[in-house]
C-alpha cells in the first residue's frame, strides 16, 4: 500500500475507529478495576460487621466451657461474666446456670477460668450459692477469695443461712500486704450482713498498729454496726487533709500535726470519706451531725462538701 493510500480519507476514517476501539477498551478495563476493588471491600466490611454483631449468647458461651474442643475457655468464661453483669437473665434460667456454673467452677483447673466463673456466679445474686461460694474463700487464687467475699456481701441478707465463722477467720489469716484488699472486703461484708460476732475481730484491727488504710477500713465497718469505738477514727477520716492541699503530702500533715503516711491515696481517701457519709445519712447517725456541718464548710473537695451538704439535709430533718 502506497503513502498515497495510507492517507487516503478511507484509510485515516479506519484509523480513527480503531484508536477509537482501543480507548473504549482501556476505559472499560479502568472503570472495571475501582468497582472490583470497592465490590471486595463491601464484602470484606460486610463480613466483619456480621462478625462482630453476632454476639454469642449466655448458653454459647456455657457451651464453650463445657466443650473440652474449645481453646480458650477463660476467654468463654470472661465473656460470660460481662454479659451476666450487664444483662438480665430470666428466672427460667438461673437454676440451668447455676448448676451448670457451679459444676464447672468444681471441675475447673485454670485459676482465671474460675474466677470469672465465680464473678458469674455472683451476679446471680442466689443465696442457693452459698456452698460454692464458702469453698471459693480458700482457694489457691487471691482473686478468686476477693471475688467469693464480694459474692457473699451482695446476697439478700433475709433467709442468708451460713458458717460467718469461715468469713470472720479470712481477718486473721489475711495478714500479708497482698491480701489487704481481702480483708477490707470482709470487713464490709460481715457489717453489711450485721454479724455481730465479727466485731471483736474488727476492733482489734481499730486498735492495732496496722496499716492507716486497715484502721480507717475498720472503722467503716464499725460504723455499720453503729458502734461509738469507731466516733473518733471517723472524725479523723473526715477531717483528713487531701495530698494536693498547700503543697506535699508530708508538708500538709506536718502542719495538722497528723503522722504523714504512704499507704492512703487520694482516690482511697476520697472513697473513705464519700462512704462514711453516706452511712452516716442511712442511719440517721446524729451524733455525727457537727463533723459533718463542719465538712459542708470545707470546699478542698467538691463531691465531699456535695455529699456533706445532703446528709446534713436528711439529718436535719
Amino acid at each position: 500500500m502506497s503513502e498515497s493510500d495510507l492517507n487516503s480519507a478511507p484509510a485515516k476514517k479506519l484509523k480513527l475507529k480503531k484508536t477509537q476501539d482501543v480507548m473504549e477498551e482501556s476505559k472499560g478495563s479502568n472503570i472495571l478495576i475501582p468497582i472490583g476493588i470497592i465490590a471486595l471491600a463491601i464484602v470484606l466490611i460486610v463480613g466483619i460487621t456480621r462478625m462482630l454483631s453476632s454476639e454469642k449468647t449466655y448458653q454459647d458461651l456455657v457451651q464453650d466451657l463445657e466443650s473440652k474442643t474449645f481453646g480458650n475457655r477463660w476467654v468463654a468464661a470472661y465473656e460470660l461474666s460481662k454479659y451476666m453483669a450487664s444483662n438480665k437473665i430470666g428466672d427460667e434460667d438461673r437454676l440451668w446456670l447455676s448448676e451448670n456454673l457451679s459444676r464447672l467452677y468444681l471441675n475447673e483447673a485454670e485459676p482465671r477460668t474460675r474466677h470469672f466463673l465465680i464473678l458469674s456466679l455472683g451476679a446471680l445474686k442466689d443465696i442457693k450459692l452459698v456452698p460454692i461460694f464458702e469453698k471459693a474463700i480458700y482457694d489457691t487464687d487471691e482473686k478468686i477469695r476477693y471475688s467469693a467475699v464480694v459474692a457473699i456481701s451482695q446476697l439478700p441478707k433475709q433467709k442468708l443461712s451460713m458458717d460467718w465463722s469461715k468469713i470472720i477467720s479470712l481477718l486473721e489469716s489475711s495478714q500479708s500486704n497482698e491480701d489487704t484488699g481481702l480483708k477490707h472486703v470482709v470487713m464490709l461484708t460481715l457489717s453489711t450482713h450485721q454479724i455481730s460476732d465479727a466485731k471483736p475481730a474488727i476492733r482489734a484491727i481499730l486498735r492495732s498498729g496496722g496499716s492507716r488504710l486497715d484502721r480507717y477500713n475498720a472503722a467503716l465497718a464499725l460504723l455499720n454496726y453503729k458502734d461509738p469505738e469507731a466516733q473518733s477514727t471517723i472524725e479523723e477520716i473526715l477531717t483528713f487533709p487531701f495530698s494536693y492541699l498547700n503543697g506535699s503530702k508530708n508538708d500538709v500533715l506536718k502542719g495538722q500535726n497528723i503522722a504523714p503516711t504512704q499507704d492512703l491515696t487520694d482516690a482511697q481517701l476520697e472513697a473513705l470519706k464519700l462512704n462514711i457519709l453516706t452511712i452516716i445519712g442511712k442511719k440517721d447517725l446524729q451524733s455525727y451531725l457537727g463533723i459533718v456541718q463542719k465538712i459542708r464548710e470545707d470546699n478542698a473537695n467538691i463531691k465531699v462538701q456535695t455529699k456533706a451538704i445532703e446528709v446534713l439535709n436528711k439529718l436535719k430533718i
